[in-house]
């Protein structure tokens, strides 16, 4: 496997036969999200596979109507593997599966695309990229805001020196609760917990605002003030929290999260340094919003997707044996902050980034 050029843009296979993808959890994600994955990208859709029949039925005719072929259906994942032998897997299951899927597939060669977050724990996360490394495919995950070019211009601009060093990076979100299709996500034997499902998103892009620098401890609090019994299921995530970390560059980053406003979905990131503030505003798009210490300010619009996007750029590494934008290691890294801030909501104190490592460490 070739290593990622240091360009953040790749250049599709042209005049390569479509590669046979399989997907795998036949949910909001992989069904009901925009558009389904992959469609016009040089790829055919082999199989779905989905344990519950209703949803595998629906799912298949869902797929088989979009791409104007018969898509078959598995309940298995062993059986989907064995009769289609696909290129890569798109991997769209509950948060606790990932694990043993993604390593089933890499064992039989199959490249492999996981939702965020990677798994609900380090140990496990470690175990799928061991399996990548040691059957030499590709794992690549769903952390597609990293895709959004806005996010790595304002990392370019802090590089640039723009606002100076950077002392605080924060993400305040207000939206609705999850969707009535992810009764799982409910339960955070399953989901990992509120921090986890969503925030691995943005701790990925804060922590690459950051220069890569370790966070280091995390202090969170939340609880359950409105979403005890959301769609009739029994919950025992937060819906609403904040967090509140260090990074061993002396930086701290701070995660304001609410799940209490219905048909509202409002999010600003943004970066404070030591001779300026720039942040981006979810309502505004692309904008990049920029205030200097000496009292400049402006805009900066930068639309679009690098690599031509997560289900692009994951074809690509495929055909031409890159590495993707995120793999297993940044992943594995979005998740410190979350899983932290799970236990310290739990155990009401401040827990350090080493003590995940040793848990981990100790499972292997």
């Amino acid at each position: 496997m070739n290593a990622m050029s240091d360009t953040l843009e790749s250049k599709p296979n042209k005049g390569a036969p479509p590669l046979k993808i399989a997907v795998i959890g036949l949910g909001h994600r992989a069904c009901h999200y925009g558009s389904l994955p992959f469609v016009g990208e040089n790829a055919t859709i082999c199989g779905v596979c989905e344990s519950d029949q209703q949803r595998l039925t629906d799912g298949a005719a869902i797929y088989s109507s979009t791409f104007k072929y018969n898509v078959p259906g598995f309940l298995s994942c062993e059986e989907l593997f064995d009769r289609t032998k696909p290129d890569g897997v798109y991997i769209s299951t509950p948060n606790n599966t990932h694990c043993e899927i993604a390593v089933a597939a890499m064992q039989r060669g199959i490249h492999v695309l996981c939702e965020k977050p990677l798994d609900i724990s380090l140990a496990r996360c470690d175990k799928i990229i061991a399996a990548a490394k040691s059957n030499r495919v590709i794992l690549a995950t769903g952390m597609q805001m990293n895709y959004r070019k806005r996010y790595h211009r304002i990392q370019k601009m802090i590089q640039e020196g723009v606002i100076g060093e950077p002392v605080m990076t924060w993400c305040v979100e207000y939206r609705h609760p999850f969707r009535e299709g992810k009764k799982w996500v409910w339960d955070s034997e399953l989901s990992g917990g509120s921090l986890v499902e969503k925030n691995c998103h943005h701790c990925d892009i804060m922590d690459m605002w950051m220069g890569g620098s370790n966070p280091l401890s995390v202090y969170a609090t939340g609880n359950i003030r409105k979403h005890h019994a959301p769609h009739g299921y029994e919950s025992n995530i937060v819906d609403n929290a904040y967090v509140v970390y260090d990074y061993e560059n002396g930086a701290r980053g701070m995660l304001e999260i609410s799940f209490l406003m219905e048909n509202v979905h409002d999010r600003q990131m943004g970066v404070q340094g030591t001779e300026g503030r720039l942040w981006v505003q979810y309502s505004e798009g692309e904008r990049i919003h920029v205030v200097q210490a000496n009292g400049k300010t402006f805009e900066v619009d930068e639309p679009g997707e690098l690599r031509g996007g997560l289900f692009r750029d994951f074809l690509d590494c495929i055909a031409e044996g890159n590495e993707p934008l995120v793999g297993g290691g940044k992943a594995r890294q979005s998740l410190l902050v979350p899983l932290a801030g799970e236990i310290s909501m739990a155990e009401k104190r401040v827990v350090q980034i080493s003590e995940l490592e040793s848990t981990a460490k100790g499972s292997q």
